[in-house]
């Protein structure tokens, strides 16, 4: 995880908005659920792949997934992850914020 710099800055993670973006796909077509091994079969990406990404368990995004990730959940990059607030030096509650897409 990042440590901002300086008083007062906060630790960050990304994290990623799949599962979420994943049920609204399933609720705009209409399907009480779209799972992982449909999302797998229509990418061409491996189940494992997906399963980490639903999971947040990524450490790194290659291009070419999220790509196809993007393209099935008709979405941007920047819907996809956001930068999530782990915690606050002064014991603040965590915050999401967007990635500007």
């Amino acid at each position: 995880m990042y440590k901002g710099k300086g008083a007062g800055m906060s630790k960050k993670r990304i994290r990623n908005r799949f599962s979420l973006l994943l049920a609204e796909k399933a609720y705009r077509e209409g399907k009480s659920r779209i799972s992982q091994r449909d999302v797998a079969k229509a990418t061409g990406l491996a189940k494992a792949t997906v399963d980490r990404i639903a999971n947040n368990s990524v450490s790194m995004y290659d291009t070419r997934v999220m790509l196809a990730i993007c393209e099935y959940l008709g979405c941007q990059p920047g819907e996809l992850l956001v930068i999530e607030e782990v915690e606050d030096f002064n014991g603040m509650p965590a915050q999401r914020l967007a990635v500007a897409s």
